[in-house]
């Protein structure tokens, strides 16, 4: 599996790689044989109006499709944690219906 961060408006630094990578590593553990590629977006809004300035974007292409979830929050880990907790929960839904349809 490929893991890439993108960041906007923030540096990476070598604690939060390790985080996402474990996080994002662990929600994906289950779902190796699905997923191709994973593209972890970071950004902080330096706008004074947004309230949630760390969002944590996750994009995993997955023997063809595609599966996306966002999160915003006060602190970048919390995003982080949030956005892991949700993309699990979307592959174990995607695993199902796969399954389901072989099934029919």
């Amino acid at each position: 599996m490929k893991l890439v961060i993108y960041s906007k408006n923030i540096e990476i630094t070598d604690a939060i790689r390790k985080y996402v990578h474990q996080k994002i590593e662990r929600a994906v553990n289950h779902f190796q044989n699905l997923t191709t590629e994973v593209d972890v977006h970071l950004s902080v809004a330096r706008n004074p109006r947004i309230n949630l300035k760390q969002a944590a974007e996750v994009t995993i292409y997955a023997n063809g499709s595609i599966i996306h979830a966002e999160e915003s929050s006060e602190s970048l880990y919390s995003s982080i944690d949030l956005v892991a907790d949700k993309i699990a929960r979307q592959l174990h839904k995607y695993k199902e219906r796969r399954r389901q349809g072989m099934r029919t």
